[in-house]
C-alpha cells in the first residue's frame, strides 16, 4: 500500500500501467505546452495519421491543423490554451502524415498550471459522420427531445459545413417565433 491507500493502489497507478493505458489507448493524446509545441504524443497517431510521436514532438500544433477550414480553430485553441479543466469537443480537420486530411473530434483539458502535465492535454479521435447519424436515427427513435435531436443534427451538420452559420429554429404551428433549439457549440 502507499501512503495507507487501499490493497491494489500501487498497482492501479504505476507509472508502467498508465503508461501502458495511454498508449494503447484508440485516441490519440498529445500535450502542448503554452506556445503550441507539441511535447508528448501517444503511439495511437501511427495507425490513425500515420505520424511516429517522435515526429511530431517539438512541432507546432498548428503545423498540423487546418485552421482555414475551421473558421473559428484558432480562437477555440486560443480560448482552450487560457482556460482551465476540460473543454467541450470540437470538430477539426488535421492532415496526415501523407497529406490527406481528414475531419477529428478534439477534446481539450487545459492544465497549463499543473506541474505534471504542464500544458493542454488533447485528445483527438477520427470524426465519424455516420456514427453522427445512427445518433440521431437512434433519437428519432427513441424519446429524446426535440432539442437534443436537433442538437444531434447540428453535430453532423456542422461537420461537413463549418463555414456556415447554421441554427435549427423551432417555429410552432401558428406560425409565430419560437425559439433557437440548437446551434454549433
Amino acid at each position: 500500500m502507499v501512503g495507507g491507500g487501499t490493497p491494489g493502489e500501487e498497482r492501479h497507478t504505476s507509472p508502467e500501467l498508465l503508461a501502458k493505458l495511454v498508449h494503447g489507448a484508440p485516441v490519440v493524446m498529445i500535450v502542448v505546452d503554452a506556445v503550441g509545441t507539441i511535447t508528448f504524443c501517444s503511439d495511437a497517431v501511427t495507425p490513425l495519421f500515420g505520424y511516429q510521436p517522435d515526429q511530431l514532438v517539438g512541432t507546432n500544433m498548428l503545423d498540423h491543423v487546418d485552421v482555414d477550414w475551421n473558421p473559428i480553430a484558432l480562437e477555440s485553441i486560443v480560448s482552450a490554451m487560457a482556460a482551465d479543466g476540460l473543454r467541450l469537443p470540437m470538430l477539426f480537420r488535421i492532415r496526415h502524415a501523407d497529406g490527406q486530411r481528414s475531419v477529428v473530434e478534439v477534446t481539450a483539458h487545459a492544465a497549463m498550471d499543473d506541474p505534471v502535465v504542464q500544458g493542454l492535454a488533447v485528445y483527438i479521435r477520427p470524426w465519424n459522420e455516420q456514427a453522427g447519424i445512427d445518433d440521431i436515427l437512434e433519437a428519432l427513435a427513441g424519446d429524446e427531445t426535440l432539442t437534443t435531436k436537433l442538437g444531434l443534427f447540428v453535430r453532423v451538420m456542422a461537420g461537413e459545413t463549418l463555414r456556415s452559420d447554421g441554427a435549427v429554429l423551432y417555429a410552432p404551428a401558428d406560425g409565430r417565433f419560437g425559439r433557437v433549439v440548437a446551434a454549433p457549440d
